[in-house]
């Protein structure tokens, strides 16, 4: 089966030298309607190479697959040790010895990610609550107060070019 992701999500940029030790952010979330494949608004830190990837990724997902039908917003959060590839648990089942590599993070990030096995369609799920962002929290899905700490022991917030955005479908999906 075929998972067709898309991301939509702000993340620091790396350099070298720098890790993190701390990430947050309020995130809002909606009730969204995802009838095929899953959304996800999330925060993440990660440490490591690609094939020996470090990942806690937490947040709020709406998941019909995963949860038999079910269409309302439910916490997360996710683990891995090698991206994913033949590790990872879900909302932490996870075994007692999973990092093998998370001394020093170097990336966190925080938004969105949707998911579908398949879409016969072509097109994702809705992402946060499905409307482009206009302004008007209430409208949107967002994640305000992002911040984190780095390995100095500095609390601070994307700002200027620190970060960068990464939108895989920019038409569709945007931070």
């Amino acid at each position: 089966m075929k998972i067709v992701e898309k991301t939509a999500m702000i993340q620091m940029r790396h350099l070298p030298g720098r890790s993190y030790t701390r990430v947050k952010g309020n995130i809002v979330v909606y009730n969204l309607n995802v009838k095929q494949g899953d959304s996800y608004a999330a925060i993440q830190i990660i440490s490591g190479e690609e094939r020996k990837t470090n990942a806690i990724i937490t947040g709020w997902m709406v998941s019909p697959t995963l949860y038999s039908g079910a269409k309302y917003s439910i916490f997360f959060a996710h683990r891995t040790i090698d991206g994913s590839k033949t590790t990872g648990c879900l909302n932490l089942n996870c075994p007692a010895k999973i990092f093998n590599n998370f001394a020093n993070p170097q990336i966190v990030g925080w938004g969105g990610i949707v998911a579908a096995s398949n879409p016969p369609t072509g097109v994702s799920p809705p992402m946060g609550s499905g409307v482009f962002p206009d302004g008007k929290y209430e409208h949107s899905c967002s994640i305000r107060f992002a911040q984190y700490t780095n390995n100095l022991g500095i609390e601070d917030r994307p700002h200027g070019d620190s970060h960068e955005k990464i939108i895989d479908c920019p038409s569709r999906y945007i931070v």
